[in-house]
């Protein structure tokens, strides 16, 4: 048995600041998505852990200086106090650390929507292990209402 507990929330009236967060997230996907390269193939990238992969990671201009260690120590902590049988600490954290607020997350995500794939090269490790877990995860049935949070 499931219990949902449910809080009032107050209703926020947009603001100028909030729409262009929204818009900059989810609308600068440029409309002629036909043009996109598909991301490299996955299946020759070996599995490493997520240090190791971060370490690649920041390789990458924009990551150099950013505190990728201390975030994978926060997602570390956050993997666990989960109990999932089926992914690793490294999958669960590295889930966790894509859905953070996170320079990774702002660069990775960049690189995904740039036609130029080959600036995605340095990411491949962190994205098999991303993938990889994602895989894992449980299939949810249409039928049944899930909440998704980010973060």
């Amino acid at each position: 048995t499931h219990t949902h507990t449910t809080t009032k929330a107050t209703k926020q009236k947009p603001t100028a600041a909030m729409s262009n967060d929204f818009a900059s997230r989810v609308l600068d996907v440029p409309e002629d998505m036909d043009n996109f390269n598909m991301l490299p193939p996955l299946g020759p990238v070996p599995l490493v852990s997520l240090d190791a992969a971060l370490a690649t990671a920041k390789q990458d201009p924009a990551l150099s200086a950013a505190p990728l260690d201390m975030y994978a120590e926060l997602a570390r902590l956050f993997a666990q106090n989960k109990d999932d049988a089926d992914l690793t600490e490294d999958e669960v954290a590295s889930i966790h650390l894509y859905t953070q607020e996170t320079p990774l997350y702002r660069v990775l995500n960049a690189k995904m929507r740039d036609r130029d794939r080959h600036g995605l090269d340095v990411f491949l490790p962190y994205l098999k292990l991303l993938v990889t877990a994602l895989h894992k995860l449980p299939l949810v049935s249409a039928s049944v209402p899930v909440t998704l949070y980010r973060g």
